[in-house]
């Protein structure tokens, strides 16, 4: 039986962080609608005119919607940050999240723009609910056949997200709904692996680019980081500068949906093994507290603190799963990691975030996860399908089903789609800036 822990959020794949479906009491909201909060579609910030290339000088309606700055009691401004007005504040902590979820209130307004279309008849509120829902299905399906097909490892992922078979999640669900802790406090950390130092970000940001600076992951006090642009740090400039505006073609692969990317060419996300980008260890939290400021250090901690088990315990509890080696567990590791695995006999009993990044490095050269971490990530979530509302898997609906076509025929199924969609249909996304 898998460790569990209550959620303060939906654990379901029902986009809360978007819609706002958060327990009573707890931190968050929702964002602002049309027609003062009735309206079928997202309202977004307007971003500020600024120096650079294309359409940097211009406002444009591409970041995510903000709130007045606070005022003290003779009501002049503080210097606190305004308030992002998403559910989930955390989705603003650095500009690739949050120019993320702008991407799918993006996308619900090209649905809800599109259902409008082919049904004149639909009242505000009708039109925002079935958007929302439409919206919801195509994110299951991307998440569980687009993201997991390219993280997992392929038998895993055929076993279980086509074929259904989950032996170590619990699909039931209970009446206060739960994940396994394996899976949040650990497996599903593998994306701080993939995370680059440097990206060229659009072309402003880039080598070559306006200003010949690459956008990097550092700390918040560094100006060309991708955390400083966002609710923690826009306490003197309200919005978002257009410059700052994500260039999707760089960060995405866009064959197959008609979209023209030019020039642009993307970059793969970092191997999946367990060599952080140097800037995952100054992170700018909180600089007094080494620990917090360490991206692995801190998931380290948080795994001993939660009492997880060891990476070799939970493969050994996977009958099919083969624990790693000795020697697998330095391989393709520099010489002073390696040496760890001995001095802190890591071979024997290592912290399961580490133990399932280095199963990916050592099985499979950071291409992908291993089948361990496959199993953990690929169960959980399928099993979080099943109990969303609405649930691809309990209805059996597929994007064959949906009214949504890009403009060449093809389905809405993979991330990159869905933005051309929302290029296609008046809510430009992909790469606003036009250079």
């Amino acid at each position: 039986m898998m460790l569990e822990i209550e959620q303060a959020r939906s654990p379901t794949l029902d986009l809360d962080s978007v819609y706002g479906s958060v327990p009573e009491g707890t931190k968050g909201g929702t964002s602002p609608r049309s027609n003062n909060g009735t309206g079928p579609f997202f309202e977004f910030g307007i971003t500020r005119p600024s120096a650079g290339a294309g359409n940097s000088g211009q406002p444009l309606a591409n970041d995510l919607p903000r709130g007045p700055f606070p005022l003290d009691a003779n009501g002049d401004r503080t210097d606190a940050p305004a308030k992002v007005l998403i559910p989930d504040d955390r989705n603003d902590e650095n500009l690739i999240v949050g120019q993320m979820h702008l991407a799918w209130m993006k996308f619900h307004n090209a649905v809800a723009r599109t259902l409008m279309s082919n049904d004149m008849s639909l009242s505000d509120t009708m039109a925002f609910e079935k958007a929302r829902e439409l919206v919801t299905q195509h994110y299951q399906h991307i998440v569980l056949h687009d993201f997991l097909k390219k993280v997992c490892e392929p038998n895993v992922w055929a076993d279980v997200v086509q074929k259904g078979k989950c032996r170590h999640c619990d699909t039931t669900v209970a009446e206060t709904a739960t994940m396994p802790l394996e899976f949040a406090v650990a497996a599903f950390r593998f994306g701080h692996t993939m995370i680059r130092q440097a990206y060229d970000w659009n072309a402003n940001f880039m080598r070559g680019g306006f200003f010949d600076r690459a956008a990097v992951f550092d700390g918040k006090l560094n100006r060309l980081s991708l955390f400083f642009h966002t609710c923690n740090n826009l306490s003197l400039e309200e919005q978002l500068e257009t410059n700052w505006i994500a260039d999707w073609r760089r960060l995405l692969d866009f064959t197959g949906t008609g979209f023209d990317v030019g020039d642009a060419d993307f970059v793969n996300a970092a191997a999946f093994d367990p060599l952080l980008a140097s800037g995952m260890g100054n992170l700018g939290r909180a600089p007094n507290k080494p620990v917090l400021n360490n991206l692995a250090a801190s998931n380290l901690r948080r795994g001993a603190l939660r009492g997880l088990p060891s990476g070799q315990d939970v493969s050994a509890a996977m009958s099919t799963v083969k624990v790693l080696t000795k020697a697998e567990m330095k391989k393709n590791l520099p010489e002073d990691m390696a040496g760890l695995v001995d001095t802190l006999e890591l071979d024997q009993k290592a912290p399961l975030w580490f133990y399932i990044l280095q199963e990916a490095n050592a099985r499979h050269n950071g291409d992908h996860l291993g089948e361990m971490g496959s199993i953990l990530v690929a169960e959980t979530l399928v099993s979080l399908v099943k109990a969303s509302k609405p649930s691809i898997i309990a209805s059996g609906w597929a994007p064959s089903q949906s009214p949504l076509r890009l403009s060449n025929g093809s389905e809405v199924d993979t991330l990159p789609k869905m933005m051309a969609f929302c290029d296609e249909n008046g809510n430009p996304i992909i790469n606003p800036l036009g250079v």
